[in-house]
């Protein structure tokens, strides 16, 4: 198994991630779920008209932390946004409901990855992995 492939098993163990930005000096974290690993990288979308993707537009580093099987992963780096429409369009696909809301409503989604990233993976006492991607 791949280093991102490990990322992304990961990430579908935890069901629930939670992305951390900054706005105005002040770090700010949501859940989001969605994610799709293809051509060796994991995308993520935001929606273009949310705070989240003016923070990223501002400030590209971002942190995204999980928790699975009593492990940690935080996972960090910088974002590198990428205007695929059909990426966008499969993202919103996969989102089903939610995805028909963006369409139906002309929203859209900001697609990106993490580029220069580092992951630690982490016991309550200890790291148990640690790589770039």
């Amino acid at each position: 198994m791949t280093n991102i492939e490990k990322v992304d098993n990961f990430l579908t163990e935890a069901k629930i991630f939670y992305i951390v930005t900054v706005d105005n000096n002040k770090p700010k974290a949501r859940p989001i779920s969605f994610k799709l690993l293809q051509d060796d990288k994991i995308w993520f979308g935001v929606g273009t008209f949310k705070d989240v993707y003016k923070q990223l537009q501002t400030n590209p580093n971002i942190e995204i932390i999980a928790m699975a099987n009593n492990k940690w992963l935080r996972y960090d780096g910088k974002v590198h946004f990428v205007n695929d429409e059909q990426l966008e369009n499969k993202c919103l696909d996969i989102l089903g409901p939610i995805g028909k809301m963006y369409k139906d409503n002309n929203y859209h989604m900001g697609m990106f990855y993490i580029e220069n990233a580092h992951v630690e993976i982490k016991s309550v006492i200890k790291t148990l992995e640690e790589f770039d991607l």
